[in-house]
């Protein structure tokens, strides 16, 4: 702030005459004394502004210059798995249900052969005169099972003094009379010997709760020999159930275990290739239903997902037709996917067994799984990523700057327009479609300039420079009214040729755009304003107390290549305005353009001289002054662009001469 001294002086230039009576002498003075000697250069002026970098180009040529930062495009948490669903319905397939010992039982002598002679003696040949039917109480096991494959063993031991064979296949039966399965016995039983008939075949056989093995049984005795055939003696029959594929039961049922493993491509196969990475923030939640008729325990792990440096894993308990979710929250978490791109993961499902009542179950029996990755953001990755559309939409309420200190009717005849963008990450981007525009909001003015295509290499600043002709035209939209809204538009591509590198989650393109604008312009009410503080020293002041009345010159000195109207203002401490001098006649205070050479360069000074008459209440204004404002208006002379050099400049000088009255009075 500059602040204008004004020291009076007095010059004494009135006489006295003889008093007639005898009263203290009265006199009236005439007093000058400087009121301003200010020098304005456009520099100091528009320097005035801090925010402004006023620069001095080829030949002197003065050039503002101004920088609008803009927030960061955020590129690092652009990088995310989101709504990646993968679906697995795991069937519990074909059940094993595995009976070793299904049947334990004798069939003695008397029902093999009802007539034979028991005690010691010589047996003759005999054949069981009816079929023999060996009951099978399956109540303990199942009341019906439906086999897809699966096989009943026969071990027969013979128990009898004398050799069995079997001289029609052995059947197993249901109740209604069906066979269900038979098997050729092409064997002679010796005393004591047990051997394992040809095992039944059971597929797509159904076993219900009431069965029959149903067979005849020969000897040919005992070859003349005297042997001892007691009434316990007879057959002993084991029957089992192995190898089983079943594909449904009403049974008490063993645990089934069933494991599954697959792989999700969590890249959703953009060609993203993932080395590693850091999980921001994420969830992979597993629904899960149980659809078997029996509770079961399952156990989730997830290969290139890292825990503490081991693969995520997390149990849940699940009752019979229920369903639960479990949630992996991945924050923190290491990836690590296979072949960059697979996560893997397990599944691991124990039933419980079925003690108490049977439970109808089936082979497509199932627990499905449902995985959705969604949510997720890497605070750091490293590996090729797919290229990614960042779209940019920022708006920002700026103060342009220029206009605190020159407006009015401006046109530009040249101007520069750049960006400087700074990459964070260490991959590439791309600008793609970028523009600038500029809107003033009172006016509803707007404009908009293209930001060419660029790409900036990881870790690296580019700079980018608009179109001139598109910046002066860009400018002259707003004349004197610049924007005072900034809107940046368009897109970054994230790494455009997919290239190997990495990027952390606050990894952002970030920047500024420099406008500068040399002043070669056509100024057609151009503007300035100044306002400076004034202190008179207490003489001054008490003479100001007593003036009737007076006037003040004021000289314009112009080394300014323009037309320069001055207005003065006397304002009080609140700014507000106490005096606004005008000439004596009217008219404005008015200096012509400086003489120019063919270059615009400033060859001589103008100056004028102008008079106002200030009354003594006007002047007794000026006690309560605080500041004096000047506003320069300056207008190209021919309406043609001017250029403005840093020693160009503009003098304001001011004097007055004012009367005064006064009383002499002895002490």
């Amino acid at each position: 702030m500059q602040i204008i001294t004004i020291i009076g002086f007095v010059i004494v230039l009135a006489g006295c005459s003889d008093p007639i009576a005898p009263v203290a002498p009265q006199w009236d003075t005439d007093l000058y004394f400087p009121v301003a000697a200010q020098t304005y250069t456009l520099e100091e002026l528009l320097g005035k502004d801090g925010s402004l970098e006023i620069l001095s180009g080829d030949d002197d040529l003065l050039i503002l210059r101004k920088e609008f930062p803009f927030q960061g495009v955020a590129i690092g948490d652009r990088i995310t798995l989101d709504q990646n669903a993968y679906y697995v319905s795991k069937k519990l397939g074909a059940l094993e249900y595995e009976i070793p010992d299904f049947v334990d039982k004798d069939v003695l002598v008397r029902t093999v052969f009802p007539d034979i002679a028991l005690g010691s003696g010589t047996v003759a040949a005999h054949t069981s005169p009816n079929d023999i039917d060996i009951a099978i109480d399956p109540k303990e096991f199942f009341k019906e099972i439906t086999f897809e494959d699966g096989f009943v063993t026969v071990r027969i031991r013979n128990d009898m003094p004398v050799p069995a064979r079997f001289p029609t296949p052995v059947r197993l039966i249901d109740k209604g009379g069906n066979t269900l399965a038979s098997v050729a016995v092409n064997f002679t039983l010796a005393p004591g010997e047990t051997r394992e008939l040809p095992k039944f075949r059971l597929r797509n056989v159904t076993l219900k709760d009431e069965m029959l093995l149903r067979t005849s049984v020969a000897t040919p005795g005992s070859n003349g020999q005297s042997v001892m055939l007691e009434s316990s003696d007879g057959l002993h029959l084991e029957v089992g159930i192995e190898q089983t594929q079943i594909r449904s039961a009403i049974a008490y049922l063993p645990s089934q275990e069933v494991e599954y493993d697959d792989l999700v491509d969590i890249t959703n196969g953009d060609g993203t290739y993932i080395e590693s990475g850091t999980i921001k923030t994420g969830t992979l939640r597993f629904n899960l239903y149980n659809y078997i008729p029996v509770g079961a325990d399952l156990s989730i792990q997830v290969d290139g997902l890292l825990e503490n440096g081991a693969p995520m894993q997390r149990a849940v308990r699940i009752e019979p037709r229920t369903g639960k979710s479990i949630d992996f929250q991945l924050k923190n978490v290491a990836v690590q996917p296979l072949q960059g791109k697979y996560l893997s993961y397990k599944i691991h499902i124990i039933t419980d067994e079925a003690k108490n009542t049977p439970v109808f179950i089936q082979a497509i029996d199932s627990v499905s799984v449902r995985g959705t990755l969604y949510g997720v953001i890497f605070d750091d990755l490293t590996g090729s990523i797919a290229p990614t559309n960042i779209e940019i939409d920022q708006t920002e309420d700026i103060l342009f700057d220029y206009t605190s200190r020159l407006s009015g009717n401006i046109e530009f005849s040249e101007a520069r327009m750049w960006t400087v963008l700074y990459n964070q990450a260490n991959i590439p981007v791309k600008t793609d479609a970028c523009s600038v525009k500029g809107t003033h909001t009172l006016s509803g003015r707007n404009s908009t300039v293209n930001i060419p295509d660029s790409r900036i290499d990881g870790a690296a600043e580019s700079k980018l420079n608009l179109p001139d002709g598109e910046v002066v035209s860009f400018l002259n939209t707003f004349s004197g009214d610049f924007p005072d809204r900034l809107q940046l538009t368009g897109n970054i591509i994230l790494n455009p040729e997919g290239q190997p590198g990495s990027v952390s989650s606050g990894d952002s393109v970030r920047g500024s755009l420099f406008v500068e604008i040399p002043m070669h312009l056509n100024l057609e009410a151009g503007e300035i304003n100044d306002t400076s503080e004034v202190a008179f020293d207490h003489n001054t002041r008490e003479k100001m107390s007593a003036i009737n009345s007076g006037y003040i010159v004021i000289d314009l000195e112009n080394h300014m290549p323009v037309d320069m109207t001055v207005e003065p203002a006397i304002l009080d401490e609140d700014y507000k305005v106490l005096l606004e001098p005008k000439p004596i006649g009217g008219g404005e205070f008015l200096v012509n353009a400086a003489d120019v050479d063919n270059s615009g360069r400033t060859l001589k000074s103008t100056e004028s001289f102008t008079s106002l008459e200030i009354s003594g209440d006007d002047f007794k204004k000026f006690l309560l002054s605080k500041w004096v404002r000047f506003r320069l208006k300056m207008k190209s002379p021919g309406n043609g662009a001017v250029l403005f050099r840093s020693q160009d400049y503009i003098k304001i000088r001011a004097y007055a001469k004012m009367n005064v009255h006064t009383d002499i009075v002895s002490k």
